[in-house]
C-alpha cells in the first residue's frame, strides 16, 4: 500500500475515533440507567485507548497525528453533528436517556 494512503487511512482513523471519544462522553452527560452507563464507560475508554495506539502509531511513523487531510477533514465534518454540546439531554435535564418501557407483547 503506498504511504499516502496509510498516512491518510490512519489520520482518518484516529479522527474517527476521537469524535467517538465526544460521543461517549456526551452520552454519559445523558444517561440515568446505570447498566447503561457501565456499559458506556468501558466502551468511553476502549475508545479512548484506540485514540492512544493511533497516535503512537503516528508517532512512530513520524506522522503529525494533527495534521488535517481532505479524507480526515470529511471524517470530522460527518461527526460534528453528533459532538454537538446543544444536545437535548444535556441542555434539559429532563429529556435524559432511560430504559425504554418493556414492551407486554
Amino acid at each position: 500500500m503506498e504511504m499516502a494512503m496509510v498516512k491518510e487511512l490512519l489520520l482518518q482513523s484516529l479522527e474517527h475515533e476521537k469524535g467517538g471519544v465526544k460521543v461517549y462522553e456526551t452520552a454519559l452527560k445523558c444517561v440515568i440507567n446505570e447498566d447503561l452507563k457501565e456499559e458506556w464507560e468501558k466502551y468511553h475508554q476502549e475508545t479512548e485507548h484506540h485514540v492512544q495506539v493511533l497516535q503512537d502509531v503516528c508517532s512512530q511513523m513520524q506522522l503529525d497525528p494533527e495534521e488535517l487531510t481532505p479524507g480526515r477533514k470529511i471524517v470530522h465534518d460527518m461527526g460534528v453533528p453528533l459532538n454537538c454540546p446543544n444536545t437535548v439531554c444535556v441542555t434539559d435535564p429532563d429529556a435524559r436517556i432511560s430504559p425504554s418501557p418493556k414492551s407486554t407483547r
